[in-house]
């Protein structure tokens, strides 16, 4: 994967990966998430953590960080549910 050049204002970032007013962008790979798909798989127990888990070029202990965070940020009131899936499910 290319190096992206970040254009949205860094909100949070962990070094690997960073929460921006776009949504979830990696900093050292091409892989953004926009913030209206965050939500997705929520209500299926599969997640983006899940999603990013298999990939070989970040780990579930990099992205998670990231993911809580931009819950926090845009979806406050979703964090449980991030919660209930992860307990249920892992």
């Amino acid at each position: 994967m290319s190096k992206r050049v970040r254009t949205s204002k860094k909100l949070w970032s962990n070094g690997k990966w960073a929460v921006t007013t776009y949504g979830i962008e990696c900093i050292t790979d091409t892989y953004i998430i926009a913030k209206n798909r965050l939500l997705e798989g929520l209500d299926s127990k599969w997640t983006w953590v899940d999603q990013l888990s298999g990939k070989v070029w970040t780990t579930r202990e990099e992205f998670e960080p990231a993911y809580l965070k931009a819950l926090e940020i845009y979806f406050p009131n979703h964090v449980k549910d991030y919660h209930h899936v992860k307990f249920s499910t892992h």
